[in-house]
This record gives C-alpha cells, sequence and structure tokens, in this order.
C-alpha cells in the first residue's frame, strides 16, 4: 500500500465521500503514522509564529485530517470491532489523544492567545 492509494490520506476524507467498506485497518496505521508528525509540526509552526485567529483557534489541515480519521476509526470500531480494528486502535489512541492534550492545554499556545 502506498500513501497515495490511502484513502483516509485523500481531500474525500473531509466529506467523508468513502467508501467504507474498502478501508483496512492498515489504512489507518499508515495515515495516524503520516499524519501525527506533520499536525505535531503544524502546531509548533502556528505557535511560533505571530498570533492571529487563523493559525491559533483553526485546525491545520494535518490535525484535521489526522482528527477525522481517528473518529472515523472509533466509529468502526464500535460497528465493526475486529480485532485488527481493535488493535490499530488500542496501539495509537494514546498517541493522538496525547497530541490532542498536548496542543489544546500547551502553555505556548496560551501566551499566543494572550497576546491578542
Amino acid at each position: 500500500m502506498t500513501l497515495q492509494s490511502n484513502p483516509l490520506l485523500t481531500k474525500e476524507l473531509k466529506s467523508l465521500n468513502l467508501n467504507f467498506q474498502e478501508l483496512k485497518p492498515s489504512h489507518f496505521s499508515e495515515a495516524f503514522e503520516y499524519l501525527l508528525p506533520l499536525a505535531e509540526k503544524e502546531h509548533l509552526d502556528s505557535i511560533s509564529c505571530e498570533p492571529t485567529y487563523e493559525n491559533l483557534f483553526l485546525k491545520s489541515e494535518n490535525s484535521e485530517q489526522l482528527n477525522i480519521a481517528y473518529h472515523l476509526l472509533h466509529s468502526l470500531v464500535s460497528l465493526d470491532s475486529s480485532d485488527e480494528l481493535r488493535q490499530v486502535q488500542e496501539n495509537y489512541s494514546n498517541k493522538i489523544i496525547s497530541f490532542y492534550m498536548k496542543t489544546s492545554l500547551d502553555v505556548n499556545s496560551y501566551n499566543q492567545i494572550m497576546k491578542l
């Protein structure tokens, strides 16, 4: 599988214009491995530049895509609950939750907001 063929890494993900029957656990693993470092970099970039509403409050593209894929995984686990999907959920939930906790409670983000 290549990144180009992963439906979770396409623009269609935001509109949920996907064939859910074709999603595989490996799509989620690959997407999380790709998107998490990009979302972390976008967060660091957003707090290192001049504070604006856009770079402090609007989700970055990769963070938004990560969020959608993560919630889609949880929805599919509740519907399908295959061992493979549950394993992906177990492998990535702590990493993704930690990322969102770290970025939402980041002191640098707070300091940037206070400058507005």
